[in-house]
């Protein structure tokens, strides 16, 4: 099958990362498309299968969302990104003025342990970190997706982090301890 899905968590750069690849000119990627029937998120095997039709040949994804599907998608290639929780916290934090709600902790603490379990059983990982510091990382990956998207030192910077204010001083660092800490000292 020539065709793939990347997922990661939110705020780590999906949107950029389908852009760049939908440069393609043999493939066709898209970034968190909506499915007919609405669908985006928790998987069901009726829920499954509308996400699965759409994997065509020369068809890619870039999508949050995927990672309850990742394990039982029939695609050519699977692959996530894994951006540092740390620097995560303070993206999220700035998106929600300073408010992360409970169930925010709760449902990335079962992001980062299905990612953990995907990594685990033989799923491979980027980290965000080297593919925007690093042109030749970032070639390697378009690379390893689509093959024929030229990758330069432009691009590459152009990835911004336009929903990190820093305006919004992240304080729950006890919560993250317990939530999220777990992960960023197995990974980095």
């Amino acid at each position: 099958m020539n065709n793939f899905a990347i997922s990661a968590m939110g705020g780590s750069g999906t949107k950029f990362f389908a852009e760049l690849l939908n440069k393609s000119k043999k493939y066709t990627v898209l970034h968190e498309p909506k499915r007919s029937n609405g669908f985006q998120g928790w998987q069901t095997e009726t829920q499954l299968k509308p996400i699965q039709e759409a994997f065509v040949d020369n068809y890619g994804e870039v999508n949050s969302f995927l990672i309850f599907q990742m394990r039982d998608l029939k695609v050519g290639k699977k692959g996530l990104i894994l951006r540092k929780p740390s620097s995560l916290v303070k993206t999220w934090n700035d998106r929600r003025k300073g408010e992360l709600p409970e169930r925010f902790w709760h449902r990335n603490k079962m992001y980062l342990y299905i990612m953990d379990d995907l990594i685990r059983g033989g799923m491979g990982f980027h980290y965000f970190e080297i593919l925007t510091a690093s042109t030749d990382a970032l070639q390697g990956f378009c690379d390893e997706y689509v093959g024929d998207v030229k990758v330069t030192d432009e691009m590459r910077r152009n990835k911004k982090n336009t929903k990190r204010t820093g305006d919004y001083e992240f304080k729950d660092w006890d919560k993250f301890n317990y939530h999220f800490k777990w992960f960023e000292d197995k990974y980095y």
